[in-house]
């Protein structure tokens, strides 16, 4: 199997070494991943999707800073959970204070994370861009008769110019989560 920086390591002799865990990748397993947020962690984020099996689950147990891709940050085809490493036992409620922020540097009409045709839930994690009037972007973005998202666990999505952008096709659930600090919170077409 290739290496894929998280699970699956290959080293300089050719010899491979494999994880042992059972449960969620982390998205600090991967060796390129910047929890601190100091450098731009959108390789690591978008390898770390690429590894989370569908039905799966990707903890982001830091503040990585991820930029964009084209238009958007990161496009979810597949049935997945990002929660934070303390969702369902702590709250997002103050980005300052949260362990687990995904940092997006939108603009114009850029999205930051788009949910194509599928379910994902946001558990647990502050999903942020710059701030309203400096991104103009959109924080999640959600398209397809199937598309169901998901907004629990504290789970905060904060500073777009729009906060999630749905169609009335797509079903939206707001359990225990927030969006704040955006011209518009919720908008639908």
């Amino acid at each position: 199997s290739a290496d894929n920086n998280m699970t699956v390591l290959v080293g300089a002799d050719g010899r491979r070494w494999k994880r042992d865990f059972i449960g969620p990748l982390h998205l600090s397993w991967h060796s390129s991943a910047d929890p601190t947020g100091s450098s731009n962690s959108s390789a690591a984020f978008l390898q770390a999707l690429s590894n989370t099996p569908t039905g799966g689950t990707l903890v982001v147990d830091g503040y990585y800073r991820v930029g964009k891709v084209g238009t958007i940050g990161a496009t979810i085809s597949k049935n997945i959970t990002i929660r934070g490493p303390d969702s369902g036992v702590g709250n997002v409620a103050n980005f300052a204070n949260s362990t687990a922020v995904l940092y997006f540097d939108t603009d114009n009409s850029d999205c930051a994370i788009f949910v194509n045709d599928v379910q994902m839930t946001l558990s647990g994690v502050c999903v942020s861009g710059v701030g309203v009037g400096v991104s103009t972007g959109t924080g999640i973005r959600t398209t397809g008769d199937n598309s169901v998202f998901v907004l629990d666990g504290g789970a905060r999505i904060q500073s777009f110019e729009r906060g999630l952008y749905a169609l009335t096709t797509d079903y939206t659930r707001l359990l225990n989560g927030t969006i704040t600090f955006c011209r518009t919170c919720l908008y639908a077409d």
